[in-house]
């Protein structure tokens, strides 16, 4: 269904209200997880099929939306890096983000009152220094602490060489102690080795011999707490009393410290290959006991569980078939929302979620289709859960070719079912990446995307005051 946008401000980062309008990257998604995507189509469909809803009710009315502020802060913006966001004590929002490998945060209010923030690299000369004969990846910035112009944040980052040599960081920005970091060729890469050099590769941990290896990591952090830690998949092989090796990959989570890894999903392996499946594109959401509700994607399924405060499995993990896209996950009162994109046909994508109690921790057998308007026809991807100071639920997502499409905020039920036409962020012209949308306490929505500008991404943001007409 084509959006079309009614009204066109006349200045930037001025209020203007207009008349209703009717109707972005995973920044480690593997070359291997894609081409596995067609195959999951079909689980896709099976997992949903019991619980597809009806189409949207006709005639819904669109909501009534007034611009609060418009502003695009910078060009250069790294889509690989995307979109990270915090919401700040003061309830102003503070978004990770890289202008080409150089972490940022843009840190802003009501009325698009904020600033562009470079983050403090401090003693920290790897991040600080390009690697020589590699070239570098920056994969997520996620704030963690934000004093006047001061800002520190948790940078992941992967250095990739010629001879297969990676260097993979997840931790603080300012030094080089980092959490998770592994430096060297992962073991599918080592052609040919002897039995004195494998032997090299195991540490004794107690009587066991173990050989371990990081894929991908992704840091998090919780502002008003200070708690920070990583979730992450590697590879884990463990000598056996007939010499034999037991290999695993693993889905891990870091509490504190460097090397403080504890597993909480693994999976056994005949064979090493380089198409090993990692855990890969995982979330959390911490709630308010401190306990963690993790997911991630695996050999096209979307795995989801919940960790306690120590941060070990609580419960069982379930897994929903299907190829998603990274999830999103946000709060809805004493509620959890985990919404996320599902592939169903060749670069066209379905919305999908669940609703979880954080009270009894209940995880449903099937994920819900997202039901945005009446055609259902238009592919929509990577979406994002928020729910306004109104009590309002809305559902930003990206609509047409992912990556290029426009950006759309639908007003939902508790069903996720559309109750009135979708508003478009964007204007026509422009094309959004990836976006994150954030309450504000004057009642608004702060929608902070990533646009297609003529040379590069630009970094936009836009608050909007809604009103879904009843």
């Amino acid at each position: 269904m084509r959006l079309v946008r009614l009204t066109v401000l006349a200045l930037m980062g001025t209020t203007v209200c207009c008349c209703s309008r009717p109707k972005s990257g995973d920044g480690q998604q593997s070359a291997k997880a894609n081409s596995s995507a067609a195959s999951s189509v079909i689980e896709s469909a099976a997992a949903v099929a019991s619980s597809a809803p009806s189409a949207a009710p006709k005639d819904l009315e669109p909501p009534v939306c007034k611009i609060q502020s418009k502003k695009v802060w910078t060009a250069g913006a790294n889509k690989l890096t995307g979109l990270t966001e915090a919401i700040l004590p003061d309830g102003r929002a503070a978004v990770g983000f890289a202008v080409g490998t150089r972490p940022s945060v843009l840190v802003v209010g009501a009325d698009a009152q904020g600033a562009l923030l470079k983050v403090s690299l401090g003693q920290s000369k790897r991040l600080a220094t390009q690697p020589k004969g590699g070239t570098r990846y920056l994969y997520r910035v996620t704030p963690v602490k934000v004093q006047g112009d001061s800002v520190s944040a948790f940078v992941d980052y992967e250095d990739k060489y010629k001879d297969k040599r990676r260097t993979i960081v997840c931790g603080p920005s300012d030094t080089d102690s980092t959490r998770v970091l592994f430096d060297g060729i992962h073991y599918a890469d080592q052609k040919d080795l002897t039995p004195e050099q494998q032997s090299k590769l195991f540490k004794v941990e107690g009587t066991t011999a173990i050989y371990s290896e990081v894929h991908t990591c992704r840091s998090f952090a919780h502002v008003e707490t200070g708690e920070t830690w990583i979730l992450g998949s590697g590879l884990q092989g463990k000598k056996q009393p007939d010499g034999s090796i037991k290999w695993n990959t693993t889905f891990f989570v870091n509490a504190g410290s460097p090397g403080n890894d504890k597993h909480i999903h693994t999976t056994e392996l005949k064979t090493v290959t380089t198409n090993t499946p990692d855990y890969e594109v995982p979330v959390s959401y911490r709630a308010k006991d401190g306990s963690l509700l993790v997911a991630a994607r695996h050999a096209n399924h979307l795995i989801v569980g919940f960790l306690d405060g120590s941060k070990s499995v609580r419960g069982e993990f379930a897994s929903y078939a299907g190829f998603p896209t990274l999830p999103d996950i946000a709060p809805d009162g004493d509620d959890v929302v985990l919404s996320t994109s599902f592939a169903k046909g060749r670069g066209d994508f379905g919305l999908r979620a669940l609703r979880v109690s954080s009270k009894d921790q209940k995880l449903p057998k099937q994920l819900r289709i997202v039901v945005t308007d009446q055609e259902q026809k238009e592919s929509e991807t990577d979406p994002a859960f928020v729910r306004d100071a109104k009590g309002q639920h809305w559902m930003a997502h990206i609509e047409g070719e992912r990556g290029k499409g426009q950006l759309s905020l639908s007003p939902l039920n508790s069903e996720f079912r559309a109750i009135g036409r979708s508003y478009t962020v964007t204007e026509e012209n422009e094309q959004a990446t990836v976006a994150r949308v954030i309450p504000m306490p004057d009642k608004g929505i702060m929608v902070v995307f990533l646009r297609n500008g003529e040379k590069s991404a630009e970094l936009v943001s836009e608050e909007v005051h809604c009103e879904v007409k009843k």
